[in-house]
């Protein structure tokens, strides 16, 4: 999933923020009870306010998720 985002971050890097967590670190429990993660690896795409457009659990096509971001930039 790791080159797939690369990607990604370079082709939206003017209009999308791309953030990773450690889900092993404290610092990121918050984030892990608010997107509900019971397994890694895990993409979550959310739209301009901030609100859960889509999740993925396990693997994920570059095809799909650029799909996912397309979708989100429209709401």
């Amino acid at each position: 999933m790791q080159p797939a985002v690369r990607k990604l971050k370079e082709e939206y890097a003017d209009r999308i923020t791309f953030e990773s967590y450690d889900i092993d670190a404290n610092s990121s429990d918050k984030m892990e009870r608010r997107f509900r993660v019971s397994a890694i690896p895990v993409f979550v795409t959310l739209d301009g306010a901030g609100e859960q457009v889509f999740k993925h659990t396990g693997g994920i096509s570059y095809t799909q998720m650029k799909s996912d971001l397309e979708y989100a930039l429209k709401q």
